[in-house]
């Protein structure tokens, strides 16, 4: 049986802050189109090694997003869903 491979902290921290950077960014202008690695990484406060180190493109941040919604959505579902 395997261990899981514990994350460095910093890796954790700095893929929030890109999500986040990125939210921020798509509530301000909702039009994806105008999304850029380079206004990501410049709101996150990193460089875009950063954001290539941790995604493959904006496309690849995009779903990790939606699945980080939907994962959260069905931990607050799941009690109502049970009764």
């Amino acid at each position: 049986m395997t261990t899981p491979k514990k994350q460095d902290p910093r890796a954790v921290r700095s893929k929030q802050m890109i999500k986040k950077a990125t939210v921020d960014l798509l509530i301000e202008n909702p039009d994806i189109s105008k999304l850029t690695v380079q206004k990501i990484s410049k709101r996150a406060e990193l460089n875009r090694a950063t954001f290539y180190l941790h995604f493959i493109d904006i496309n690849d941040l995009l779903k990790q997003l939606v699945y980080d919604i939907f994962d959260d959505l069905s931990l607050e579902m799941s009690p109502i869903l049970q009764n």
